[in-house]
């Protein structure tokens, strides 16, 4: 794979939102990455071609005119189609802002965006970080604006989509956001909206492209992250607050999830 980069010279003073580089990447047919708990938020345009994305669980496949956000301390792996390997444009994001942005404007567990042509914004951050006249605040200040307006055009992309989930689906999904605490089996959750276990599933993976016990798997993961990286609850308390019972347990779901302990993450 080539990759074209360009690094972006650092603020003088520490920020809560920076983009220390951006790329254009040029698949190979046979090319591959995984990565685990990755250290910064990438959001990606896909300029061409297509591929298998695996991102903290859910399955994808991109292509061209699509939008790929990989959060912080995200588990992902690509593959590119041999037959039409991707050109992807991304932008590196770091700081506790970036995330932060991805939550207050709910979509921190959104991975693939289909057919929003961002192509313009992404050209202007590469036009950008390509203009040396710039100092290093001033291109700062400006790769932060773009990467807000990125967020927002994908959050109004986004809620265009939630007018189009039945009432059945939200109703799921709220149900399992609201008690990640919990253990919820398909009859709870086929109770809810009075379909039979089988009819709740399609429901819910035609919404939201993966089943109710795949999402909640997630979420509990992706809760526990925040936990352990912003509290200083011991790790049986972190497991009891996702609804794990049993500490040694949720340690060995965890790491099968991302790839090392929960003590390990807490510490990297």
């Amino acid at each position: 794979m080539r990759e074209d980069i360009i690094h972006l010279p650092p603020s003088e003073t520490e920020q809560p939102l920076y983009i220390p580089m951006v790329g254009i990447a040029y698949w190979d047919k046979n090319h591959s990455v995984t990565r685990k708990c990755f250290w910064s938020c990438c959001i990606e345009y896909i300029v061409q071609g297509s591929g298998r994305m695996e991102i903290n669980g859910h399955v994808f496949y991109p292509s061209k005119g699509d939008i790929c956000i990989f959060p912080l301390y995200s588990n992902y792996s690509c593959k590119a189609d041999p037959n039409d390997p991707w050109v992807r444009m991304w932008i590196d994001v770091r700081g506790s802002l970036a995330n932060e942005l991805l939550h207050l404007y709910h979509i921190e567990n959104i991975y693939v965006v289909e057919q929003l042509n961002l192509a313009s914004i992404f050209k202007r951050i590469f036009d950008t970080a390509a203009n040396k006249d710039l100092s290093p605040a001033e291109c700062s200040l400006q790769m932060s604006l773009y990467f807000f307006e990125i967020v927002q055009n994908i959050s109004v992309h986004m809620q265009k989509h939630e007018s189009e989930i039945s009432d059945e689906a939200r109703t799921l999904k709220n149900y399992i956001d609201r008690n990640v605490d919990c253990n919820i089996n398909i009859k709870e959750l086929a109770a809810l909206i009075y379909r039979s276990p089988s009819q709740t599933i399609r429901i819910f993976k035609k919404a939201f492209q993966c089943t109710p016990y795949d999402y909640a798997s997630n979420l509990k993961i992706e809760t526990a992250k925040l936990y352990l990286k912003n509290t200083s609850l011991k790790i049986k308390e972190v497991a009891y607050k996702v609804g794990f019972s049993d500490e040694h347990y949720f340690s060995n779901v965890f790491r099968s999830k991302t790839g090392m302990s929960p003590k390990e993450f807490r510490n990297m």
